[in-house]
């Protein structure tokens, strides 16, 4: 109990004192929020995403909240991990440093599978491309692309000449997985609503892959490239495949190089990432 002195020196309980409950109730929610603030700040933690690679899910310079050591990851987790250049290169974990933010498509002791599907027609520099002679755009508010239709509602099925003429003829990568312990390939829905912002395109991101210099070779004269994730690491990539820099150019990520799993994004402008923003 509290004791305060009355003026002949005395020590009264403070409780007599009439203000002295709603001091005391203030003083301990002051004291249980800022445990609350400790407790939540080593468990959750606020990352800022700087990049285009998980169109539609998550948007360049928003904010998202990551659970820190987030132990078992599951195929399907968004997670913030550590560069390579970066992991190798930090004095101590609590540096700042550059991280990615990827979807876990495969963890230890599964088997991944690409595959060279039939040549897409990309419009270059638009949001368009043409699929055994329709003509795809992308629709922002559903988040992928869908097919065009003319103004009765008909699919439109013969491009311009000059959308055919700025047409890229590039093969699609189709993307299959074995789960560990299993015997057969699953193919990974690529157009999954709000999940795959297009196909996969076979370009730069697999003539630029540094761990396997086998993998663009394989993929051109055998039409397949087969990767099995060694066990304690995980193969991510983003969600909009065609500007990821992720498993494809680094191979497999350590589980110690994952810094977070993201939890949610916080809408940009919103009153959570305000508030967050505050707290961190």
């Amino acid at each position: 109990m509290l004791f305060k002195k009355d003026s002949k020196n005395k020590y009264l309980p403070l409780s007599e004192k009439p203000d002295s409950l709603w001091f005391t109730i203030v003083i301990s929610m002051c004291i249980l929020f800022l445990i609350f603030i400790i407790v939540f700040t080593s468990l959750v933690g606020l990352v800022q995403i700087n990049q285009n690679s998980m169109l539609p899910n998550f948007r360049d310079n928003t904010f998202a909240l990551i659970q820190n050591q987030p132990g078992n990851i599951r195929r399907g987790d968004v997670v913030t991990v550590i560069t390579p250049e970066n992991y190798r290169n930090r004095p101590r974990p609590e540096d700042n440093v550059y991280l990615f933010i990827k979807r876990v498509v495969a963890t230890g002791g599964d088997t991944i599978k690409f595959k060279l599907g039939e040549p897409i027609d990309y419009i270059e520099g638009t949001q368009i491309y043409i699929r055994g002679n329709f003509l795809y755009m992308y629709n922002y508010e559903i988040g992928e692309y869908v097919r065009k239709t003319d103004a009765d509602g008909n699919y439109v099925r013969e491009p311009g000449r000059y959308e055919r003429e700025q047409g890229t003829h590039i093969p699609e990568v189709l993307l299959y997985l074995m789960p560990s312990g299993e015997s057969e390939f699953i193919r990974i829905n690529e157009y999954k609503s709000g999940i795959i912002l297009e196909p996969m395109r076979f370009d730069r991101q697999f003539e630029n892959s540094r761990y396997n210099n086998n993998m663009r070779t394989q993929l051109t004269q055998h039409r397949e490239f087969v990767y099995i994730v060694p066990y304690g690491s995980v193969y991510v990539l983003g969600d909009n495949r065609n500007v990821s820099v992720d498993s494809r150019r680094y191979g497999s990520f350590q589980l110690n190089a994952i810094v977070g799993r993201v939890l949610i994004p916080l809408r940009r402008g919103g009153l959570m990432e305000r508030v967050f923003r505050v707290i961190y």
